[in-house]
């Protein structure tokens, strides 16, 4: 129920959230080549490392290995340095969209009625408006830029590993498509347990912004042992749930390790066997080894930012709801007030007092 509804929100509040970053299309622009350069250098250093390995075991000559250390050594460095730009960019971006969302949820929840503000705190409100949007902020300037890179990468090498091998391209393939369904099908019911985590603890910091606040009146009415029993649930309803979503997440992480060893075994038993029958060289024996490792990070970076995107699910769904909150007072047909200053007019009336 929680995961239908969910998708369900975002599907038809997809518009506000990328309307945000549509207005930085210049930003996003150059974002995108600087993630091709990322991509393109990642796929390239192996090659470059292949052709310097091939050259010191062919002994073509000093000028042809120092050659190719040259360049391996340029496209090192140049990656480092696209990829220092291609995080800040991101990180701008992001920042730039998230702060622009919380100004216009702030301005939505002031606009609606006391009962709404009756029914949740502040401290619960800022907690949804401030940490909920923070959760976006790292979704949209980590994971999503590390989506993309990954996939392109994967797609990548998949394609180059092909060209050296048709049973290698299609043996990671499989690899691919399998580590990519199991670690999706084990994290698909982790979903609406950190949205109950998000609202645990919203509950505990808006209990503890309104009772901090009251911290006298708490005292002089004898009720510290009643407010201590309270905030003891809150904690320990705040510690259950989120202890459960992490427990699965150990297992995840478990399941992803033994995949990694099998590809990794499989793609070294693989070179091996091809180097061995005389059909690839030391370099392309080395490019296949690096290679399976590349294909390995991305996937594996996906997973170490998918607890990432399980909380920015939940902040979606959430936000989605406060934007969908109306006010249960509406206005009459001439509630409207007139464009710009209002005109204020004083009149004077002299009175007269007759004493008698």
């Amino acid at each position: 129920m929680i995961m239908s509804s969910m998708f369900r929100t975002m599907r038809l509040n997809h518009g506000w959230v990328a309307r945000y970053f549509l207005q930085q299309w210049r930003l996003l622009a150059l974002l995108a080549l600087f993630l091709l350069l990322t991509v393109g250098l990642q796929l390239g250093t192996p090659l470059l490392l292949r052709a310097f390995l091939d050259a010191v075991a062919a002994q073509t000559g000093l000028d042809a290995i120092f050659r190719w250390a040259g360049l391996y050594i340029v496209a090192a460095f140049g990656l480092r340095g696209v990829q220092v730009g291609e995080n800040y960019l991101a990180t701008w971006v992001a920042w730039q969209a998230t702060n622009a969302l919380r100004i216009d949820l702030v301005r939505h929840c002031l606009g609606l009625d006391l009962s709404f503000h009756l029914r949740h705190t502040p401290g619960e409100l800022i907690e949804r408006i401030d940490g909920d949007v923070g959760i976006l902020n790292n979704f949209f300037s980590r994971f999503v830029l590390i989506l993309v890179t990954n996939a392109l990468i994967a797609l990548g090498v998949i394609g180059t590993l092909a060209t050296i091998d048709w049973r290698m391209g299609l043996l990671y393939v499989a690899y691919a498509a399998l580590y990519v369904a199991a670690i999706f099908w084990l994290n698909t019911a982790t979903v609406a347990n950190f949205v109950r985590a998000r609202a645990a603890e919203a509950a505990l910091f808006g209990f503890l912004e309104e009772r901090l606040g009251g911290t006298e009146d708490i005292r002089t009415n004898g009720a510290t042992g009643y407010v201590l029993r309270q905030l003891t649930r809150l904690m320990q309803q705040r510690l259950l749930t989120q202890q459960h979503a992490e427990v699965v997440q150990g297992l995840i992480s478990l399941v992803r390790m033994i995949i990694y060893v099998a590809g990794l075994l499989t793609g070294l038993a693989f070179a091996a066997m091809l180097y061995r029958q005389g059909q690839i060289t030391i370099g392309t024996a080395y490019l296949i080894f690096s290679y399976v490792y590349l294909v390995w990070g991305p996937l594996r970076d996906l997973v170490y930012q998918f607890s990432d995107f399980q909380r920015a699910l939940a902040a979606l769904y959430r936000i989605a709801d406060l934007f969908a909150a109306k006010s249960a007072i509406t206005d009459g047909p001439h509630a409207a007030l007139p464009a710009g200053p209002l005109l204020c007019t004083f009149r004077a009336r002299l009175v007269c007092l007759w004493w008698v």
